[in-house]
């Protein structure tokens, strides 16, 4: 009975041990080689090899701080593809490659990963074609931010869209907050024969939605400095037939004449000092020009009146 159990208990250590090791995943160890830069033709045939670097020394940034290299060399005497590295630091996930021979590697890239809401953070967008945002066939929102900063305010902390032409230009689209609660927009194209090529704005639009062409100050709901041309302009106003109506206080000849000699203007109409301070306001002098017509047709109409009675007064 006792070589019996003895021989159960050899056969059980071996049968423990295994199930112990079939539990033990393989390690990698990160080798401390922060001061050395290794060129691709340093690592060896078929090798991964991990190690912890300095930033600087990996040539990802300029600033101070660690990064673990992970380097996988498929060998074969290069014949087998680049030699590819993983660079893994707290500003993300970097990936570069090299030539088994060569003495530099290529530029890094960074890995755009996603959260588990699938939300991708970008730094830097470079696209070569065409790109889509949205699915034609999905009638769920689409949203594309680009966010901006609570400080500073201003243009100081804005930004830009820019389509970037060759040898012509540039035309943008910009954005920033203000020094109130509220946003700013832009929209700027290049001037013709301007060797900088820089994108100057032309719309601007502020907090209260107020917009300006050709001034950033706009004071009204559209302030434009320049020149407008117009097939049509309907204004939406009030309108001067109160002239006919009974009861209208029709100011006699004599009264026009006193403030034409007083003033320089009809009654009710600003002055020419008034109009390059202020400017004119199209549905006010529609209807006081109209006014004026009306109150004008009277007096033709009384003066008329008096003709035909001063013609019967001498035929009597």
């Amino acid at each position: 009975m006792k070589k019996i159990i003895y021989s159960l208990v050899v056969f059980a250590i071996p049968l423990l041990s295994m199930s112990t090791h079939a539990q033990t995943a393989m390690s990698l160890g990160v080798n401390d080689t922060r001061n050395i830069s290794e060129p691709p033709r340093d690592y060896g045939e078929r090798e991964v090899k991990a190690d912890l670097k300095f930033l600087t020394t990996s040539g990802i940034s300029t600033a101070y701080g660690f990064t673990t290299n992970l380097t996988i060399s498929p060998g074969f005497n290069g014949t087998a593809g680049y030699i590819s590295q993983l660079s893994f630091n707290n500003n993300g996930v970097f990936y570069r490659n090299g030539d088994y021979f060569s003495s530099s590697w290529n530029g890094w890239n960074k890995i755009l990963m996603s959260d588990l809401s699938g939300n991708v953070n970008l730094e830097n967008l470079k696209v070569n074609g065409s790109s889509e945002f949205g699915n034609e066939l999905d009638n769920t929102y689409s949203t594309f931010i680009i966010q901006g900063p609570n400080s500073p305010t201003g243009e100081a902390g804005k930004r830009d869209i820019i389509f970037n032409f060759k040898y012509a230009g540039q035309s943008g689209i910009r954005a920033f907050r203000g020094d109130e609660w509220g946003t700013f927009l832009q929209l700027m194209t290049s001037q013709p024969g301007d060797v900088t090529g820089t994108a100057r704005v032309r719309m601007h639009i502020d907090q209260y939605g107020k917009i300006g062409i050709g001034t950033v100050n706009p004071s009204n709901e559209l302030d434009v400095n320049g020149t407008i041309r117009a097939k049509e302009i309907k204004v939406v106003s009030d309108w001067a037939d109160f002239v006919f109506k009974k009861g209208y206080n029709l100011p006699t000849l004599k009264e026009v004449k006193r403030h034409i000699d007083e003033n320089g203007t009809l009654p009710g109409v600003p002055s020419e000092k008034e109009v390059k301070a202020n400017g004119v306001n199209l549905a006010e002098t529609d209807v006081l020009l109209l006014q004026k017509i009306e109150e004008l047709t009277l007096y033709i109409i009384d003066l008329k009146q008096e003709i035909e009675d001063l013609k019967s007064q001498i035929k009597k």
